[in-house]
């Protein structure tokens, strides 16, 4: 049965979706602790494009760093985005592997039992390339509570839709991140300035990397800015593996 999008939905729908969003932030956290004075950057890419696989990829290498790539495996091969081969690929040379559902299915407006499938068949479909998916981002920053507790049963850590750095303290299934889309470049300086002010973990996501993004992309120019700017003001770019295994669990 096909599942419901966000752009699918009544304005009633889309009101509730995003009450129950707030229940979840509030609610069922999972609070961890950065290191003292710790300061990072995360690249996320989500249902990822060929593009983000192969020129995205690429300019991060080329700079020493990885990146984080949420993956739907039943979306793979399919209308432009990256294939099998290239998930291959991008985990042998380093970069992290992460779960974005096996089909894309947003908790806030579908069936919770349907989104836990869908997870299950994403974990079992990266087992079967000797892959392990350890983060998880709702899609469409659909977070609900039931989603959250599920998620925190599979996995470290989950991206919300929320916006904002990561502080020293935050809810490791409700993490913040900011879209790094080209048109939004203004926002996302502002927040890199932010960073280099303060100690925390700001993670920036978007989809497809070319000199002529979509709206929800990032250009190649801007991209290698961002890194580039890491670079020079000494913030180091990791993977949200690599942050999260450096994060300690607060006591309830």
């Amino acid at each position: 049965m096909p599942h419901k999008h966000y752009e699918d939905t009544s304005l009633k729908e889309k009101a509730i979706g995003k009450a129950r969003q707030y229940e979840a932030l509030l609610c069922a956290r999972s609070l961890h602790q950065l290191p003292e004075g710790f300061k990072a950057l995360s690249l996320c890419f989500d249902d990822f494009p060929q593009s983000a696989a192969d020129c995205g990829a690429a300019l991060l290498e080329d700079a020493g760093v990885r990146g984080t790539f949420y993956t739907c495996f039943g979306m793979l091969g399919t209308n432009g985005y990256a294939k099998p081969e290239d998930v291959i690929r991008l985990h042998k040379r380093g970069h992290e592997i992460a779960c974005h559902t096996h089909s894309h299915i947003n908790p806030s407006f579908n069936d919770m039992q349907a989104v836990q499938t869908s997870c299950k068949e994403n974990i079992d479909a990266a087992r079967l390339l000797n892959i392990s998916l350890s983060q998880f981002c709702y899609p469409q920053g659909g977070i609900t509570l039931e989603a959250k507790r599920m998620a925190a049963a599979f996995y470290s850590s989950s991206r919300s839709g929320f916006w904002g750095i990561n502080g020293t303290t935050f809810d490791a299934h409700c993490l913040k991140s900011v879209p790094l889309y080209e048109g939004h470049m203004l926002r996302v300086n502002d927040f890199m300035k932010q960073l280099r002010k303060e100690n925390g973990w700001l993670i920036l996501y978007t989809h497809d990397v070319s000199d002529t993004p979509s709206e929800h992309g990032i250009s190649t120019r801007s991209l290698k800015h961002i890194i580039e700017t890491c670079q020079q003001h000494n913030i180091p770019v990791c993977t949200v593996r690599d942050v999260m295994k450096q994060a300690t669990r607060k006591p309830a």
